[in-house]
């Protein structure tokens, strides 16, 4: 009686070792597909956002649309150069060659319609003077740095409400929400310098 009960509990054992080790080869198979590197990412170049739903064509074939990270994994693997094909509505039809070697393919893309000339001047709160090496953030995505006059001018920007978050050693980060619907004139922004960076 004792060892029939012994060889049942090593069997229930046997089982659930064998039912763990499935769930940790499901869940690590998952990871790395999870994990793995797409093979094309598409942004939309001026505002760094992911584009979804995006066609991509490569050698003029179709393999598919990006998903809701903007990216696509090919079923089979590429290297070397291929020409990369992205279409969708909203945004203007893009061919580049790019080298599959290296991983992910970056193409960026642009508004269809709709796009402007910003310029944005940044000027220190204080000396009232531009301000150069300012980086421009839209959405953490670095558009631009600002000149020796502290100016920065982007070309194809689409027209619309923004939160831009300006970044420079020695003034404390500034976020600005900007509203563009002109390229008349300059938007200007203005940073403040930091405790230790104030001169008297």
């Amino acid at each position: 009686m004792v060892q029939k009960i012994i060889l049942k509990l090593i069997a229930l054992t046997a089982v659930v070792l064998v039912s763990l080790a499935t769930v940790q080869v499901a869940v690590a198979a998952e990871h790395a597909a999870a994990s793995a590197t797409p093979d094309v990412t598409i942004i939309l170049g001026t505002m760094g956002h992911k584009v979804s739903g995006a066609m991509v064509k490569i050698d003029g074939a179709e393999v598919g649309k990006t998903d809701a990270s903007g990216n696509l994994t090919l079923k089979e693997p590429l290297t070397g150069n291929h020409s990369v094909t992205v279409s969708m509505k909203g945004i203007n039809e893009t061919t580049v060659s790019a080298d599959f070697t290296h991983k992910p393919v970056v193409v960026k893309v642009g508004p269809e319609k709709y796009t402007l000339k910003l310029t944005m001047h940044i000027t220190d709160k204080n000396t009232k003077h531009g301000i150069e090496g300012v980086n421009v953030y839209n959405n953490k995505y670095l558009m631009g740095t600002t000149d020796a006059n502290g100016d920065l001018v982007i070309d194809g920007f689409p027209q619309g409400l923004y939160l831009m978050s300006l970044e420079k050693p020695g003034y404390k980060t500034s976020s600005a929400v900007m509203v563009f619907f002109s390229a008349k004139a300059p938007q200007t922004f203005t940073m403040t310098p930091t405790a230790a960076s104030t001169t008297h």
